[in-house]
């Protein structure tokens, strides 16, 4: 479905993009202590979506998970890094 037919659609139904993207979930933004422009292009995505976002570095993503496994960053959250953040993790 092309684009300008699928966002018609949308507006037929009374609805947005952001109604069905991640709805009732958040977006956590693992990064290193600065934001790459990366880190800062998929935060601005995120948010024009309506995507609530959290941007943590991987320590204070685990500390924050093992201390409280019910808050948020489980289980409605989405991770989002780049391969490099991915392998420092490891």
């Amino acid at each position: 479905m092309p684009s300008n037919l699928v966002t018609g659609k949308l507006l037929e139904l009374g609805c947005n993009g952001a109604d069905f993207v991640m709805k009732n979930q958040q977006a956590v933004l693992l990064s290193q202590r600065d934001l790459s422009l990366g880190d800062k292009r998929i935060g601005k995505l995120l948010s024009f979506f309506g995507v609530p976002l959290r941007t943590l570095s991987i320590g204070e993503f685990l500390a924050d998970s093992t201390a409280s496994r019910s808050t948020s960053t489980a289980p409605n959250s989405r991770i989002f890094c780049s391969a490099e953040v991915l392998l420092q993790s490891g």
